[in-house]
């Protein structure tokens, strides 16, 4: 497993780290979808956070293969979570608003704008899931 916890923790080039990410990195207003993410993986441990833009998520879809089994999950405006605090699976389930996996990017809560953005855009296998829909793919990668 790539996507442990604190993986993307003191980097500060992101040459030097999985999809180009740097934990703590900001975007420009104008490219950013997610602000002040919080990365976890699905045993809800921490990998990291920041802004997310467009082409971060390009990088995390692209970086992760099928032989990984990982996925990525993104939660909003995590600046009230604790370093290195797990989640439960529930927390998860009831706060992520994307998963990524080898796959493609399962968008909640029917950001429809955004899940055409990345869809017809840039050609990523985006697709629109119902919240109950989260738990499966969380357990899918946990259960791996």
């Amino acid at each position: 497993m790539i996507l442990h916890e604190g993986v993307f923790e003191g980097i500060t080039n992101p040459k030097d780290s999985f999809f180009g990410l740097c934990s703590g990195q900001t975007r420009s207003p104008y490219e950013v979808l997610v602000a002040s993410a919080g990365w976890y993986n699905p045993l809800g441990e921490l990998l990291g956070g920041g802004d997310l833009a467009i082409r971060d998520f390009v990088n995390i879809y692209t970086g992760l293969t099928e032989d990984d089994l990982e996925s990525f999950v993104i939660l909003p405006n995590t600046k009230d979570f604790s370093p290195h605090r797990t989640l439960t699976p529930k927390v998860l389930t009831e706060r992520c608003w994307y998963i990524i996996d080898h796959s493609g990017v399962y968008v909640f809560d029917q950001r429809f704008i955004i899940f055409e953005y990345l869809f017809v855009k840039y050609n990523l296998p985006a697709v629109s899931q119902k919240r109950y829909e989260a738990y499966d793919l969380i357990a899918k990668h946990v259960l791996h």
